[in-house]
């Protein structure tokens, strides 16, 4: 009984529901919508999540602020917690407010993203406080309620309500999802989310915090600039049908990856605890977890081909003829690069991470390449994907190699 309560509690168990849901979503959407509306929602909820690139290193440097000890210049104190909440929250809705205009002058493909990002500030802000102290799954509401907002508007557009106007129901949803998750967490904290007794955090320290975290926050940003450059820039020059395709194939993948991703997520605490310990690394430790993640990897590459295959030709119309090939191209560059996260954090925390920012900038740069040959030349997914893989796979293969070498030469633990 206290087994099943413990898995029915753990983010491993949430983050497989909320994955399930969000890739339910994802294909009912893709059934019921026209390739316009799906696009424009489906784009409105990369862009929601992918401003969480503007943070500037203020959640790495909460965590290295937490973990590095009391010698470090950034370090976070427990009574100045709520004033960072307060900068982190003024930060972030200053950048998404300029990001918002900047879309509804020159950019209208990214308005609707930037309009749910400011709604879920509120949620990205307390979340590394609640990591630290273990609550992951806090962390999967914001995935969780911009896929409610799709299901809710696919499901009133095959009803035949507000025909034309998902856009707008979108928007009204998100909003008002986040206000009831926000009502519920200062209902429980009160002021004590925003207000810490005898709190003496500085602009300056705080400024010392963002650069305590930088680079750790840096090679992370690039990661998520270069893993988001197709999706990030396809929504410009793409087809709805190219665009549907592309999102829907990437959703597959990242929810076939559920299991494996949730591995990489938890282990960053974990060997974070173990460097607080002041214990050096055993590389049979880094190994078993690189085996795992391999292990994992492999079956969940296997149902995603399936599924791609059986979607694409027993579900899904016409308009996504050619999914299984993007799935299959995704799929592979996506799982190598998550495998080789199982380990990698580790040499973050051991500030050695400096060749995997360089590999990964220059991962970002192929694939900014990639996609300015696929709009000059008129390539499709198929060709982004590819790309996207290739890239992915080598830089997988170097961080591992990167990573037991720096582990090989730390002392053994006896």
């Amino acid at each position: 009984m206290m087994t099943i309560t413990r898995v029915l509690r753990s983010y491993s168990f949430h983050r497989a529901i909320v994955a399930g849901l969000s890739f339910g979503a994802s294909l009912i959407g893709a059934k019921l919508l026209s390739s316009d509306q799906f696009s424009v929602l489906v784009t409105a909820a990369f862009v929601a999540k992918f401003l969480q690139i503007t943070n500037f290193g203020a959640v790495s440097g909460y965590f290295v602020s937490r973990y590095s000890g009391t010698e470090s210049s950034g370090t976070l104190s427990a009574a100045e917690e709520p004033r960072f909440i307060l900068y982190f929250m003024v930060q972030l809705t200053a950048i998404g407010a300029v990001v918002l205009g900047v879309a509804t002058l020159w950019l209208p493909a990214y308005f609707l993203g930037a309009a749910a990002f400011l709604f879920l500030v509120p949620l990205f802000v307390v979340e590394p406080s609640l990591r630290y102290r273990r609550l992951f799954s806090f962390s999967l509401l914001p995935e969780l309620i911009l896929a409610m907002g799709l299901l809710a508007v696919s499901l009133t557009e095959a009803a035949g309500l507000m025909q034309d106007r998902g856009a707008d129901l979108y928007f009204w949803i998100v909003a008002f999802l986040c206000g009831v998750v926000i009502a519920l967490a200062l209902a429980k904290c009160g002021s004590r989310m925003l207000v810490g007794k005898k709190s003496s955090l500085s602009h300056k320290k705080y400024a010392k915090i963002i650069v305590t975290g930088w680079p750790v926050y840096f090679g992370t940003a690039l990661f998520v600039l270069a893993s988001s450059a197709d999706r990030l820039l396809f929504p410009l020059y793409g087809t709805d049908e190219q665009i549907s395709i592309y999102f829907l194939a990437y959703q597959l993948c990242m929810g076939a990856m559920i299991f494996l991703t949730a591995i990489n997520f938890v282990n960053t605490v974990n060997l974070g605890e173990a460097r607080k310990s002041a214990e050096a690394f055993k590389s049979q430790l880094v190994r078993k977890k690189l085996r795992l993640a391999l292990l994992v990897a492999v079956a969940s590459y296997s149902v995603l081909g399936i599924g791609g295959l059986i979607l694409e030709f027993y579900f899904l119309p016409d308009s996504f003829s050619g999914l299984s090939k993007v799935v299959l191209m995704l799929g592979l560059g996506l799982s190598v690069f998550f495998v080789s996260s199982a380990v990698t954090p580790i040499v973050a925390y051991f500030q050695r991470q400096i060749p995997l920012t360089a590999g990964m900038a220059i991962v970002a740069v192929v694939l900014f390449i990639n996609n300015g040959l696929a709009y000059w030349q008129g390539f499709g997914p198929v060709w982004l994907a590819t790309g996207t893989a290739l890239a992915l796979v080598l830089y997988g293969f170097f961080a591992i190699w990167h990573t037991f070498r720096v582990i090989g030469r730390l002392p053994e633990t006896t």
